[in-house]
């Protein structure tokens, strides 16, 4: 596990398993926890650093949101109170296949929160507020004294990470909620601490996917439009004879040329996303 001490009273975690990120606020003898990493050992050895190393006790700890590739932690610190939005349960039953250790991780929180919540911890103001984007129970914390931003997977780096989770519009709002609150520090659900920049370049990537996937459907006469309605869509007609040809056998060399061009638009993805990680 990486550690990286962002400030006297910061510590930042990056754990071994999906470089999933912890973050400790430390308040005297006591830490706020941001987060709990993905596996056993990322979270055993953090423990074993703030309880043996710092000599400090976890007393909250607050999840972003509840994904089991963040809650390996939880049951470490068994005094502590875990806050997460009231939605959580939806989240963590969205996931399609757990194993038995990320099932195991499940602590239910004893508090819940809607809307967001301030909490004041040592020299730092945490403005906790709802955020959805990658779920449903997406919570962000804004720390302005340490102009920093904790996001959990709202962005992926420098990029999101679509998946069943979370659809573009959620995502594409949720960056813009955050870069409103115009911090330079960034810390993300997974691989570290990136600079304010991210956020844009996080969007920039989705404006780039949303071009990418409507030249693709063109073909198709589909164009998608992120934060809007469905726009092209085709209507139904009878059949009709083109050139001798029947209008469905036109209409399936149409979808062929629309799927090459997905698989087309699916590698340039690729190489997009590839670029923007190695740019952090």
């Amino acid at each position: 596990m990486r550690k990286e001490k962002l400030e006297e009273d910061i510590f930042v975690f990056v754990g071994e398993v999906y470089q999933a990120n912890a973050t400790a606020l430390v308040r005297g003898d006591e830490v706020l926890l941001v987060d709990g990493l993905a596996s056993r050992e990322d979270a055993g050895e953090l423990c074993n650093f703030i309880e043996d190393d710092l000599r400090k006790q976890v007393r909250l700890i607050l999840c972003t949101h509840y994904m089991s590739d963040h809650t390996a932690a939880l049951r470490l610190f068994p005094r502590a109170h875990i806050v997460a939005h009231k939605a959580y349960p939806h989240t963590f039953n969205s996931q399609k296949s757990l194993s038995e250790e990320e099932r195991a991780s499940f602590v239910q929180p004893t508090i819940e929160i809607s809307d967001g919540a301030v909490i004041r911890w040592g020299r730092f103001t945490l403005d906790i507020f709802y955020n959805p984007g990658k779920t449903l129970s997406s919570l962000n914390v804004d720390i302005p004294e340490a102009d920093l931003l904790i996001v959990g997977d709202e962005i992926f780096g420098n990029t999101v990470f679509l998946s069943s989770a979370g659809v573009p519009e959620m995502f594409f709002r949720a960056i813009s909620r955050l870069q409103s609150r115009g911090r330079s520090r960034v810390i993300p659900g997974h691989m570290g601490v990136f600079s304010g920049q991210s956020l844009d370049n996080a969007k920039s990537y989705l404006g780039s996917l949303q071009a990418q996937v409507e030249a693709a459907r063109s073909s198709a006469g589909v164009a998608l439009r992120i934060g809007g309605r469905p726009r092209g869509l085709a209507t139904r007609a009878r059949p009709l004879r083109v050139a001798g040809k029947s209008a469905s056998s036109s209409l399936r060399a149409a979808f062929r040329a629309s799927r090459a061009a997905r698989c087309l638009a699916s590698l340039e993805l690729l190489a997009l996303r590839g670029c923007f990680l190695r740019s952090a």
